[in-house]
């Protein structure tokens, strides 16, 4: 790149997007000087291969300035999506992961979504398998009996539903239940998800000597049922770490990145998301940007972010994260208690490397290598509308363009053998 194009940029904040010959973006950074840092990519040894892939095909830079290096970062991510540059860390499989949402109404009701809005009410979350959240939810509101449904509660009484004969809710939408006792019922349920659950227990147990006490031994019983419930669900549900802190455990190797989250000592949840990043990035920055890629999808963080990252990447990120959550804070483990989990965190990295398992699977198969491999399959009604499907994997992902449906055209009768090489035939004369 022509240093008289360097020398032009200005020494301000934000994002710098170089391209290569044809104009394609082929990486994307921040910088709180975006002057300073374009030629520290050209000055001295590389410090990563990136940085040599960077010198050999990077043409042109287009510089965006922000007003701060939060916006700076917010900036990154965006262009990061719209671009997907190569020499960038992406996530490969960023689900939308659900979340248990307690609405803010006047009898407030629990949901399932993927979808994090503005709206004053409470997400518990995120869940790594929609079913284990909607058995959590099953389980709380045997405990807890809140509503589900979507009716507009007010003067008008309705029918209790099904929910409310099989203890699932207490029915508000009937006035069977006085709207101060509701909202402590909503205050349990949510009290326990975000794991004080012992505090939760406690309380119950006072209630319950209270109505005893008072000879209202139908209460009481009630109280029993829901505490005994509740046990039942802290002893499957929870894994209970020493103290109290909410953490967000993080952890990058090869392909792959985990991540651990804690409330309130609790273990609630794990997730693990395969990246695509260029060889040789430093460990320190190559966490920093998943940390990055992460919450850019929406995702609260939680008090305490638990990675290995420089001191200058923490700062830059906890300064982005505390407008998420403002008791955020970014660092590394401080104590032994905390390098325990890192050291969990990094237990729930795949063991394999993708190109370790590609090799496995072609071993298994006795073929020479497994980067491509192509599937067919015979779908029939007798010998009538005759169909074959085919899929492509590439490099262990879907390969979605090379999806075909064949209508078979050669073969007469049922002949499965047949059908599938005139679709090894056609397939192959269009990939």
């Amino acid at each position: 790149m022509e240093s008289s194009k360097i020398k032009s940029l200005p020494h301000l904040p934000g994002v710098y997007v170089f391209k290569d010959e044809s104009g394609t973006p082929i990486y994307v950074g921040k910088a709180v000087d975006v002057r300073k840092r374009v030629e520290q990519h050209f000055s001295g040894a590389p410090i990563d291969p990136r940085e040599d892939v960077l010198r050999k095909k990077a043409v042109d830079v287009e510089v965006f300035t922000t007003r701060n290096e939060v916006e700076a970062l917010i900036l990154e991510n965006n262009l990061i999506k719209r671009f997907k540059p190569a020499l960038n860390v992406m996530l490969k499989d960023d689900k939308t992961y659900p979340y248990i949402k307690v609405t803010k109404e006047e009898y407030p009701r629990v949901l399932l979504t993927r979808r994090l809005l503005d709206d004053g009410a409470t997400y518990l979350g995120p869940y790594t398998s929609p079913s284990a959240a909607r058995l959590t939810i099953k389980h709380l509101r045997q405990v807890f009996p809140i509503r589900s449904c979507s009716l507009e509660l007010g003067k008008k009484s309705y029918r209790p539903c099904l929910d409310y004969h099989i203890k699932l809710c207490s029915a508000p939408c009937a006035h069977f239940i006085s709207k101060e006792d509701y909202l402590k019922l909503v205050e349990g349920f949510v009290s326990v998800l975000k794991g004080s659950y012992k505090r939760v227990l406690a309380q119950l147990y006072e209630e319950m000597e209270e109505a005893s006490s008072q000879l209202r031994f139908e209460e009481a019983a009630r109280l029993r049922d829901r505490i005994f419930a509740l046990e039942r669900i802290s002893t499957k549900q929870f894994a209970q770490l020493p103290g109290w802190a909410d953490y967000d455990v993080f952890a990058v190797s090869g392909d792959a990145g985990a991540v651990l989250h804690f409330r309130k000592g609790a273990l609630v949840g794990r997730e693990v998301i395969r990246i695509k990043a260029p060889q040789g990035i430093p460990k320190e920055k190559l966490v920093a940007e998943f940390i990055e890629l992460f919450y850019s999808s929406g995702r609260i963080p939680s008090a305490t972010v638990i990675a290995e990252v420089s001191k200058e990447d923490a700062h830059v990120l906890k300064s982005w994260l505390i407008t998420k959550n403002p008791e955020c804070e970014v660092r590394p483990p401080k104590n032994l208690k905390e390098k325990e989990l890192l050291e969990m965190c990094y237990a729930n990295l795949p063991q394999t490397t993708k190109e370790d398992a590609l090799k496995e699977l072609a071993r298994i198969l006795k073929i020479q290598s497994a980067h491509v491999i192509h599937g067919f399959d015979v779908s029939n009604l007798g010998a009538s509308y005759p169909y074959v499907s085919a899929v492509c994997f590439k490099d262990g992902e879907p390969d979605r363009r090379n999806y075909r449906v064949y209508k078979i055209k050669w073969v007469k009768g049922q002949n499965d053998f047949a059908m599938i090489r005139e679709a090894v035939f056609r397939h192959a004369r269009h990939t």
